[in-house]
């Protein structure tokens, strides 16, 4: 079998699953070996193949990991993506980015530790059923960027963070972004 015939048979089966695992790209997900580089390659198959990236375990990076503009994640809530990153995000989102059902966790004891970040001139980013964990002082999601258009955070759960959403005057031209039914519990920030 050739390598585009091979590639064809892949997508082709990642799609009848439904999605592609990272475990495909060699993740581990147990929450303790670092699986950045296979949510990488993982994702970035995903994207080229038009279906989700499934997360079914504990994936751990242990620097920012940027997911690829149009990347579709569901997690079916026990997804997770956990990082203890000081003073950085564990993961940046662009355009075209939809996370469904998973958690963002940030455990580093540091201040000014993020869950998730923008890029520049991110839009159409979409946050349903998802959770955010980490600890007093973690920030879940952060604007902090110029340009970030049409977002949608909805049914998610804030829980033990400094700050549930954040924004910084760097993020000078935000618009259209709708938080509707979320819960924020044990929130230490102001």
């Amino acid at each position: 079998m050739d390598v585009v015939t091979l590639a064809a048979a892949r997508a082709a089966a990642a799609k009848a699953a439904g999605g592609l695992s990272p475990e495909s790209k060699g993740a581990v997900g147990d929450g303790v070996a670092n699986d950045g580089a296979a949510l990488t390659a993982a994702a970035a198959a995903a994207v080229t193949f038009g279906i989700p990236l499934l997360l079914r375990g504990t994936y751990k990076v242990t620097a920012t990991w940027t997911a690829p503009v149009g990347l579709r994640m569901a997690g079916n809530g026990i997804g997770k993506i956990a990082g203890a990153i000081a003073g950085s995000p564990v993961m940046s989102v662009g355009s075209n980015t939809t996370l469904s059902g998973i958690e963002i966790a940030n455990s580093h004891g540091s201040g000014g530790n993020i869950g998730i970040t923008f890029r520049a001139n991110a839009q159409t980013v979409r946050f349903e059923g998802c959770r955010f964990t980490g600890g007093s002082l973690t920030q879940a999601i952060y604007l902090s960027v110029a340009g970030i258009d049409d977002v949608v955070i909805h049914g998610c759960v804030f829980d033990g963070v400094a700050y549930g959403i954040l924004t910084n005057p760097g993020a000078n031209d935000v618009s259209s972004v709708r938080i509707t039914s979320n819960v924020f519990t044990n929130i230490y920030g102001d």
